[in-house]
């Protein structure tokens, strides 16, 4: 299964590289990744698209990553032309299908989640979050 992992991360220098570096060591290759990290706010959330999702949160809890949300989602090939991303997500919308995750990944793959991909994920509200400031002996 392809899996998106949505997780959170104080907004501070090498929080990403901190993050890559954690599944790279753990042997899990990011397909896509999506990012919101604003200038001036303490945290942001990344999109990490991996192949091996348990392998992945196993190893970024272990390091104080707080998993968000796992959603199932699809690698879709699409060519690099003017109208290529409207027509894939035309294509969803004509099987009556809410994209709720949609983000570029590598080779000129759409990584793409919908809501009928949707799977249960029973983790925290955003009001019980807490951020840690763990760091791994790397960064130190």
């Amino acid at each position: 299964m392809h899996g998106d992992i949505r997780f959170s991360v104080p907004n501070t220098p090498g929080r990403l590289a901190q993050a890559a570096r954690v599944l790279g060591d753990a042997g899990v290759n990011i397909g896509g990744i999506g990012c919101d990290l604003r200038p001036g706010e303490k945290w942001g959330f990344i999109h990490f698209q991996v192949d091996d999702v348990e392998k992945a949160v196993r190893a970024l809890e272990a390091t104080g990553h707080e998993i968000l949300d796992v959603h199932e989602v699809e690698r879709v090939q699409i060519e690099d032309r003017p109208g290529a991303l409207a027509e894939l997500c035309q294509s969803y919308n004509d099987r009556g299908d809410n994209i709720e995750v949609l983000y570029v990944g590598t080779d000129n793959h759409i990584i793409v989640g919908t809501e009928s991909m949707r799977k249960p994920f029973y983790g925290r509200r955003m009001d019980q979050t807490t951020y840690t400031d763990r760091r791994t002996s790397t960064e130190s």
